[in-house]
């Protein structure tokens, strides 16, 4: 979602889960750091009902509207452009995928990085679970170090691309620019004590150019 989500969800089951969704969703909002506004955004009223389903935007920096029903949908998505209310939006469908398993599919644009703000927030109102990657197999970008072979598995192809900084495993589908972002924040913004830091002259040595040149 930090890019786009999309989403389907179908059966009897989804539909039986739908209330504990919507309880997990209202516990969600209630802590989230940045709160939703109203499905058109701003302070307008949320919509969070087993009826009328969970409908919300941003409530100062609003993009699309994220809706969930009861009601079966072949394809939905939502784009929030990284707005702050995507830390919601990403937190709920974590725990949709927990409450109704097989019976709703999510996919992104981004990684499951992409997600983190959802993760903190999950971990905030169940800090006993860990927030699992509810993306279907063959689209889930980032996977934990026990789930792939030598930097990544997908549909028994090879990643696009991998970061060439060396120690550094992880591989990006599909954007180039997820995996410049990634060398960007990752390793040539990042503490220099920290494992992973390139040094001004390092970067310029693997071909990754002056850090000055990417803002």
């Amino acid at each position: 979602m930090g890019y786009a989500g999309a989403f389907s969800f179908y059966s009897e089951k989804w539909a039986a889960a739908f209330p504990k969704i919507v309880e997990d969703a209202t516990l969600i909002i209630a802590n989230a750091k940045n709160p939703p506004g109203g499905p058109l955004g701003g302070n307008g009223p949320l919509t969070v009902s087993s009826t009328d389903g969970i409908r919300l935007n941003g409530l100062y920096e609003d993009y699309e509207p994220f809706e969930l029903t009861a009601a079966p949908v072949d394809f939905e998505f939502c784009k929030t452009a990284r707005a702050p209310y995507d830390e919601t939006v990403t937190a709920i469908l974590i725990r949709a995928k927990v409450r109704a398993g097989s019976a709703i599919k999510i996919s992104s644009d981004g990684d499951w990085s992409d997600w983190q703000d959802g993760m903190d927030l999950i971990a905030r109102v169940w800090p006993k679970e860990k927030a699992a990657c509810p993306f279907e197999r063959t689209s889930c970008k980032d996977y934990d170090d026990d789930d792939h072979d030598e930097g990544g598995y997908r549909e028994g192809k090879l990643p696009d691309w991998a970061c060439p900084v060396p120690g550094c495993h992880k591989t990006f589908w599909e954007r180039e620019d997820n995996l410049m972002a990634h060398i960007t924040n990752v390793h040539l913004t990042a503490d220099e004590k920290k494992p992973g830091y390139v040094s001004p002259e390092e970067a310029i040595a693997l071909g990754l150019g002056s850090i000055d040149a990417r803002f």
